[in-house]
C-alpha cells in the first residue's frame, strides 16, 4: 500500500513538473520572420495563416523604414527587383504587387 502511494506521488510530481515547465520549453511556430537591414525592417511571410498543405497561398513582403511602432511603410519597395524561386529543376518568377489594404505590404500574384 505504501509503495502505491509513493509511486502515485512520484508520478503526480513528474506530471506537475512537465506541465509547469512545458510552456517555457515549447516555442510557437511563426510563418512570418522580420529582419533588420540598417534602418529597414523587412518582414517575409504568408498571406493566409496558418499555412495548410494543398491550399492556395502567396508569399508576402512588408518593408518599413525606421524602428518599432514608429516605422513608416516603404511604398513599392520591390518595384525594380526580379525575384526567382527554385524547387528542384523548376524555377518561377514571383511578381509582387502592392497590397490594396496595407501600405508597404507586397503580395505575389497567383499564377
Amino acid at each position: 500500500m505504501k509503495t502505491r502511494i509513493v509511486a502515485f506521488a512520484s508520478v503526480s510530481i513528474l506530471i506537475l513538473l512537465v506541465i509547469s515547465v512545458s510552456p517555457f520549453a515549447i516555442k510557437s511556430a511563426s510563418a512570418h520572420i522580420t529582419k533588420v537591414f540598417g534602418n529597414y525592417l523587412v518582414t517575409v511571410g504568408w498571406e493566409n495563416e496558418p499555412v495548410y498543405n494543398g491550399l492556395l497561398n502567396a508569399p508576402i513582403v512588408e518593408v518599413k523604414n525606421g524602428s518599432g511602432d514608429s516605422a513608416k511603410p516603404v511604398i513599392n519597395a520591390l518595384a525594380n527587383m526580379q525575384i526567382l524561386i527554385k524547387y528542384g529543376s523548376v524555377t518561377k518568377q514571383l511578381d509582387f504587387v502592392p497590397s490594396s489594404t496595407v501600405d508597404g505590404k507586397l503580395i505575389t500574384r497567383y499564377h
